[in-house]
């Protein structure tokens, strides 16, 4: 939304994959966004990313990543705020949010979030900043 309360963009969710839940169906910009008002329908590779963007029949976005999430190309507008493993890109810090804490690309590791205490802390796993 903007100042107005006006809407800008809208999201539809479906079943993920690999137990992921909500994945990215399509993403709708309405009147006043920064993006040609329209739907445009995202695809998945096997992990979830979102690798391409339609809008109707015609491709108007590919985008290719590295294993921990580096975009190495994108032809196209940024359409949609969500890619890699289909998690929405915070664009002012460059992290990905996977729900209950921050992924960081240039560390590719997630940021904060886990519990010496809890069932994700065990040996050999790396201490969170």
């Amino acid at each position: 939304m903007n100042g107005q309360g006006q809407l800008l963009e809208s999201y539809t969710r479906g079943v993920g994959l690999a137990g992921d839940i909500g994945t990215i169906v399509s993403v709708t910009h309405h009147a006043g966004s920064s993006v040609t008002p329209g739907t445009y329908y995202v695809h998945h590779n096997h992990r979830g990313d979102v690798i391409i963007t339609r809008s109707a029949t015609t491709t108007v976005g590919v985008y290719e990543y590295s294993a921990f999430g580096n975009l190495k190309s994108s032809i196209a507008n940024d359409l949609c705020r969500f890619k890699f493993s289909s998690k929405e890109l915070d664009r002012a810090t460059g992290f990905y949010y996977y729900g209950y804490r921050f992924y960081a690309l240039v560390w590719s590791r997630p940021m904060g979030g886990m519990d010496k205490q809890g069932p994700d802390w065990g040996e050999g796993r790396i201490e969170p900043l």
